[in-house]
């Protein structure tokens, strides 16, 4: 495989940011695009490269398994903290800003290490897309002075793609998979047991071998959503029986099944459309 001669450029360049801050520490989730930062950060500067992935309990359990498996292959140097943004009652509201809150709770701790560690800069993983959607964590990273070099590098979603299959990561093309919390409707209050059973529920739906899966909750109900190709399949009498009654076992009892399918930050859409 051939990486094209913009993307080819645009990996030199982010390859010369991380030459240029000497050591870094990188906010790690396990998605491509902080995967595709912690590998060449490793590749690039070795030992003065760690990742750092925050654990709560807004961290999805099968998503954390995943992250480590990615970063053994990547033979980095992974470091856990726990952060603790569910104490603060202002993410705990959930808001349109939560993500601010939480962010902000992870740089924090991070910013902690840095002391300790002896690192010039912390890292996040935004990449040039993500200007354009609603994402009050960027918020926090600037205001924290963290940097962000897949932006700086204007590299895309789709090039960090192609650049982490290149590499040989094995989350090129895993869904992006956001915080358990994203999945609760705006001004619902986020609780440890609600995002307990939605963890519960997602991955019973993983265990059917859907690919995509967003169990959003509301006051009143759960939605499901799959990836689109796989909508027939959640729609059958008898997936839906076996989801309602895992489901009713797990504490959710009104579960509606949305047939129009996933779509990338629907409660974003459905928060500015109120």
């Amino acid at each position: 495989m051939n990486l094209s001669t913009t993307i080819l450029k645009k990996y030199k360049t982010l390859v010369k940011i991380f030459q240029n801050m000497e050591s870094v520490l990188i906010a790690y989730s396990g998605g491509v695009d902080s995967s595709l930062l912690l590998k060449v950060g490793t590749d690039t500067l070795k030992g003065k490269c760690i990742g750092i992935i925050g654990v709560s309990p807004s961290l999805a359990s099968n998503e954390y398994l995943q992250a480590l498996d990615q970063a053994n292959t990547i033979g980095a140097n992974l470091q856990k903290i726990e952060t603790n943004e569910i104490s603060n009652s202002l993410y705990v509201q959930n808001n349109k800003d939560r993500c601010y809150f939480c962010k902000s709770e992870l740089f924090g701790e991070m910013i902690k290490k840095t002391n300790n560690l002896n690192v010039n800069f912390i890292v996040e993983g935004s990449n040039f897309d993500d200007r354009d959607d609603y994402r009050p964590g960027m918020k926090a990273a600037n205001e924290m002075k963290v940097r962000s070099p897949l932006v700086e590098a204007k590299l895309r979603k789709s090039e960090i793609r192609e650049l982490a299959k290149y590499l040989g990561l094995i989350s090129w093309n895993k869904p992006s998979q956001p915080c358990l919390s994203s999945r609760v409707a705006y001004g619902v209050k986020i609780s440890e047991n609600i995002l307990g059973k939605i963890n519960q529920a997602e991955n019973y739906l993983k265990k059917l071998n859907f690919e995509i899966v967003r169990v959003r909750y509301f006051e009143d109900h759960v939605s499901v959503e799959v990836g689109e190709n796989e909508v027939s399949r959640l729609l059958n009498p008898e997936i839906q029986n076996n989801v309602s009654s895992e489901f009713n076992t797990i504490g959710f009892n009104n579960i509606i099944f949305d047939p129009d399918g996933y779509q990338s930050g629907k409660l974003n859409k459905i928060h500015i459309a109120s």
